[in-house]
């Protein structure tokens, strides 16, 4: 299709590899390797009891789907496929507080006109005893004509999974380097049965005006169904661009509710510095965790961290702190023993977050990864964990080396788990021969054990960091060969792990 349509599920799905057991790794086991099916690359987890685990396979194009079933010992009990049709062109799949859904887009495109009609968007309900789709979809967005080119869309869903997210807008793509910019954007929230709560269709553009100036970024939604939008805001008479050397944008929130009148913008007055890498979260309480980093140079370096905590109704700012990155740090980080005035962190992205559930505290990966035209380079990893305040606990960098060619880079970065005071990290270091697949675990104290759970001596099946699931606690871990050709799946009990 000559232009790109995406309404892509927030769910990873990429591809996955697989390792050999290490002999000294009691407290994890692996399924017995499976032979690919047809074109398929990709196994995500899609929920689990206490009897079974149920995973999605799907090929490079989206346009197969398969249910899998396993045993609680990852023994392979049956299958089922969810697509038929060579024209349906599937996103993902949710988990709903247990119910699965397969989200389906369809559209018939006008080659004379060069424009896409009946589009619309569907949720199949998938019934796990059938392993088999429902005959009649939910239809979430009517048809229509889509004219545009540069149209997008996703979903959210919030922390109790309770309420569901829908939004799409019309890009304006002919920037470089600028994606999302646009002012108009439709909203549609769901309960977890898919039954529409409401519906608005909002300008989020300074005094309604037609340039556009707002680059959206991040869409969230709350448990009570209100919806959040993190955005860039480019400042007034500012050149729409990351490259410069002056700063260019203020990150801005935008809070967004059912009537008309709910409606904020927040933009604290954080400073003249070059704000990037940022993210944000709603808690169970409904308050608001925004954080980021920030650089006094350039928009891809990284000077110092900063995080921000809003109340429910953002009516007050709970904490607000900013955190310089010592010369110290950046030096120990660079693996230099000491760096020149001035030096920053440079391409670091924020990779991973997780806000712990008791304590509400935050810790947060930082993933060196350089820019490359033909390959995915993942370097250097810096974790953080800031306490309910605000404070740097403790800055813990982790050195791995990884560089594929980008088909491949689900192979690389990593997969964080926090349970209790520990921080647990998964990741290979290198997937040749005589590399290995790495835990390493940091204490509340911010000190460092690393232990080797996976050997890679021959080209065989290779850990997929990013396709990791929490079961319970136990890590669900994929791996799949380097060529694609074989598959497995494992659970790995990192407490006794560490024993």
């Amino acid at each position: 299709m000559k232009y790109t349509l995406i309404f892509s599920l927030a769910i990873a799905l990429f591809f996955m590899l697989q390792p050999l057991l290490a002999q000294d790794a009691p407290a994890f086991f692996l399924s017995k390797s499976r032979q690919r099916e047809k074109a398929s690359r990709t196994y995500s987890l899609l929920h689990s009891n206490d009897d079974i685990f149920y995973t999605l396979r799907t090929d490079t194009r989206f346009t197969e789907g398969e249910l899998q079933a396993y045993d609680k010992k990852l023994n392979f009990i049956k299958s089922g496929a969810l697509t038929n049709k060579r024209d349906d062109k599937f996103t993902g799949a949710l988990n709903v507080q247990g119910h699965l859904y397969l989200l389906q887009l369809r559209y018939r495109h006008d080659a004379e006109k060069d424009i896409y009609r009946d589009v619309t968007f569907l949720a199949y309900p998938i019934d796990t005893q059938k392993m088999e789709l429902a005959k009649e979809p939910l239809v979430l967005v009517a048809p229509f004509t889509m004219e545009s080119n540069f149209y997008r869309g996703n979903f959210a869903i919030s922390p109790d999974r309770s309420k569901i997210l829908l939004y799409d807008y019309e890009e304006d793509g002919e920037i470089e380097d600028v994606k999302g910019l646009t002012n108009i954007i439709n909203i549609r929230v769901f309960d977890n049965n898919f039954t529409l709560l409401w519906q608005r269709k909002v300008n989020i553009a300074p005094n309604n005006q037609s340039k556009k100036v707002v680059a959206v970024k991040k869409f969230r939604i709350n448990n009570q169904g209100s919806v959040a939008v993190l955005t860039d805001m480019f400042k007034e008479n500012a050149e729409q661009t990351y490259s410069g050397t002056t700063t260019t944008i203020d990150p801005t929130l935008f809070f967004i509710g059912r009537e008309e009148a709910d409606f904020l913008r927040f933009t604290p007055n954080l400073g003249d510095v070059f704000y990037n890498e940022v993210d944000f979260s709603f808690d169970q309480r409904g308050h608001i965790h925004w954080i980021g980093c920030y650089s006094k140079q350039r928009y891809y370096q990284q000077s110092g961290f900063f995080y921000v905590q809003l109340n429910a109704n953002c009516s007050r700012i709970l904490v607000k702190k900013n955190h310089d990155f010592t010369p110290e740090l950046i030096a120990t980080t660079a693996r230099k023993r000491k760096v020149k005035e001035g030096r920053e962190l440079r391409n670091y992205k924020l990779s991973s977050w997780r806000i712990q559930p008791e304590t509400y505290a935050l810790t947060v990966v930082l993933e060196n990864q350089p820019p490359a035209t033909f390959s995915f380079k993942s370097h250097q990893m810096l974790v953080l964990q800031l306490d309910t305040l605000g404070q740097l606990r403790w800055a813990v960098p982790i050195f791995k080396w990884g560089e594929l060619k980008d088909s491949y880079s689900a192979f690389l970065s990593h997969y964080m788990a926090v349970q209790g005071d520990y921080t647990y990290l998964l990741y290979n270091n290198g997937i040749y021969a005589e590399n290995q697949a790495i835990i390493a675990r940091i204490d509340k104290d911010g000190n460092k054990q690393e232990k080797i759970f996976l050997r890679y001596n021959r080209q065989q099946e290779i850990l997929c960091p990013r396709l990791t699931s929490v079961v319970g606690d136990k890590l669900f871990i994929c791996l799949q060969s380097q060529f694609f050709d074989t598959y497995s799946f494992g659970l790995v009990d990192l407490r006794r792990f560490f024993e």
